[in-house]
């Protein structure tokens, strides 16, 4: 019989240190068919010195040649440039034949190796600056065909039980992957544990957004700015204010503006204390972008109140999260998309909400809306758990974590290092000053606002620097205005260079005082459908006309606002526009002096 393997020559020429022969070697033999792989062959001269002098007795081995690695499509027709996978490792990519050669590696395959491929069929078109990550375009989403199935047991990956046959791995268009590509920018410059903490939660995000969709939607991309960079093309923006409710655009992902916007933390009530990694930041992530990525509606807000229900489950109280739906009404406790037709992720309650009054149909439904495949024929065919006949189980993550890209964009400015925690109080007179409860916060620097949010007596302020100010306002049930303005004031450590590592704060009081006149601020819509005219009157005679700005909502900075005294209204006006691409809505702020 004829055998081909990989020839090892042992000897003399061995002991001799020489140049040998090493490659494949077919060897025709008159031996059984049952012949072993490592039978031993005695071929007198067939082995030479470098002179060229042939070595009798030399002893060679004739072994199976490993087997290669050839991906191809439903049809059977191979696939250039698919990415192979082994136990998670990088190996290469195909060739033009669809083949990847095993022999000769650095290290071979090995029995229970797991073998995965992929390869991009789909690359979406970004709507939004500074998302051409890995690519010539701005892009939104990626959509890759995978050998890996999704079953009702979870994820059938290709195991390596022979070394010596072709490893064929099939590309189906059922086993499709999306990878959507985020921006994520922070209002303030953040501390690098900031953005670890932020990366750990987007990596945890991204596992239950693939455990949510049955593998076929995890967080490919995501990029970290600071210091409101990239504010206007962020995907998820996170203010410095604890008193922020998570939301997002519908659909967002494909708008210029588009973002799901966050407080500085979450705990499932409010925004001044809670990890990223913890369950109710986490939650809200993967319930923002239903919204943000899959156009959905929340399954909380119901066609008449009366009928306030849960969908899908009695409020939700099956004791695992993890067979729970719907992540759109209460995702704190809740792991799945809603789904007609499938025991556990529907009933007749779901029927009764905003999602279904506006789509018609279950969380899944509209999924398979936004992201199906237009084409003809479909290059890809998602699968929802009607598919798969159930909830499918099993499922921790995409399988190769590298596939997972976070990239962090860190603007170091020489924010207070830790960050001054402010304890403001009111003074009253002939008293203590006393806590107060709904003081509203703002740190200014410069022309640019970063506000805080409220708070009951302490609060930390992010992102201060020195030369910056700190601003209050309280208004009592009386009607009397409080507030103060006062300089932050870091002090740097001994030998420090302030510029670049930072500085240090202690804490400080602030005392709110009661304003020594009224300021009262309008506002109208002007002639232009983006522009509106500001109205301030005062209490008193003012010597200048008072500072006005409009931080509009996105915007990196406000806008300063020149204000003219009418005579003939006993007050202060002035026009300014909006800028039509940002969400028409913002904050105005007013100042003046009076001449005392």
């Amino acid at each position: 019989m004829k055998k081909t393997g990989r020839i090892f020559a042992c000897g003399l020429a061995a002991l001799l240190g020489l140049a040998l022969v090493y490659g494949l070697l077919r060897i025709t033999t008159g031996a059984p068919a049952a012949a072993r792989a490592d039978e031993t062959y005695t071929i007198s001269g067939a082995v030479k010195t470098a002179a060229g002098d042939p070595i009798p007795g030399a002893t060679l081995y004739a072994l199976k040649k490993p087997g290669g690695i050839l991906v191809v499509d439903e049809d059977s027709q191979p696939v250039e440039g698919a990415e192979i996978y082994r136990n998670d490792e990088y190996l290469g990519e195909t060739d033009e034949n669809g083949q990847f050669m095993t022999f000769p590696i650095t290290q071979p395959l090995e029995i229970s190796d797991t073998l995965i491929a992929r390869a991009l069929v789909y690359e979406a078109p970004g709507y939004k600056s500074n998302h051409s990550q890995d690519s010539t375009q701005n892009w939104s989403y990626r959509v890759y065909l995978t050998n890996q199935e999704i079953t009702l047991d979870g994820p059938e990956t290709y195991l390596v039980e022979d070394l010596f046959i072709t490893h064929t791995l099939v590309l189906s268009r059922s086993n499709a992957l999306i990878g959507l590509n985020m921006l994520v920018s922070i209002e303030w410059d953040a501390f690098p544990a900031f953005f670890s903490e932020l990366q750990s939660a987007f990596d945890e995000f991204s596992d239950r957004l693939y455990d949510a969709t049955d593998g076929q939607f995890f967080v490919e991309y995501a990029t970290f700015y600071d210091n409101a960079q990239n504010k206007l093309n962020s995907d998820y923006l996170i203010l410095a204010r604890n008193d922020m409710t998570p939301l997002a655009a519908y659909k967002g992902l494909f708008t210029p503006q588009g973002k799901s916007v966050f407080g500085r933390a979450w705990n499932g009530k409010n925004s001044q204390s809670g990890s990223w990694s913890a369950n109710p930041a986490l939650s809200s992530l993967v319930h923002e972008t239903g919204h943000l990525a899959f156009d959905l509606r929340d399954s909380y807000y119901y066609i008449n109140p009366s009928d306030e229900t849960w969908c899908t489950a009695p409020e939700i109280t099956r004791t695992l999260r993890a067979n729970n739906a719907t992540i759109m009404c209460y995702s704190y406790n809740a792991a799945r998309f809603s789904m007609e037709n499938v025991a556990g992720l529907w009933s007749t309650a779901c029927e009764k909400t905003e999602q279904y009054r506006l789509k018609g149909k279950s969380d899944w439904g509209t999924i398979l809306d936004v992201f199906s495949d237009q084409q003809t024929p479909a290059r890809w065919r998602l699968q929802n758990p009607e598919h798969h006949g159930g909830l499918v189980q099993n499922l921790e993550g995409v399988p190769i974590p590298s596939w997972k890209r976070r990239w962090v964009y860190n603007a170091v400015t020489g924010v207070c290092n830790p960050s001054p925690v402010v304890d403001i109080k009111t003074h009253i007179t002939s008293t203590l000053p006393s806590p107060t409860a709904t003081v509203q916060v703002d740190l200014s620097k410069g022309f640019r606002l970063i506000p805080q949010g409220v708070t009951s007596g302490t609060i930390e302020i992010l992102g201060a620097s020195n030369g910056d100010y700190l601003q209050a306002s309280y208004t009592d049930l009386n009607g009397i205005n409080y507030e103060n303005r006062i300089p932050i004031t870091c002090t740097a450590p001994p030998g420090a260079d302030a510029a670049k590592a930072g500085v240090s704060a202690a804490s400080q009081t602030m005392i709110l005082y009661p304003a020594p006149f009224d300021l009262h601020l309008s506002y109208q819509p002007a002639a232009a459908p983006t522009q509106l005219e500001l109205v301030v009157r005062a209490s008193t005679g003012l010597p200048q006309p008072p500072q006005v700005s409009l931080q509009q909502q996105l915007a990196v900075t406000p806008t300063q606002v020149v204000m003219t005294y009418q005579a003939g209204r006993g007050a202060y006006t002035g026009l300014v526009s909006l800028l039509p691409d940002l969400p028409l809505n913002g904050r105005i702020y007013a100042s003046a002096a009076d001449s005392q």
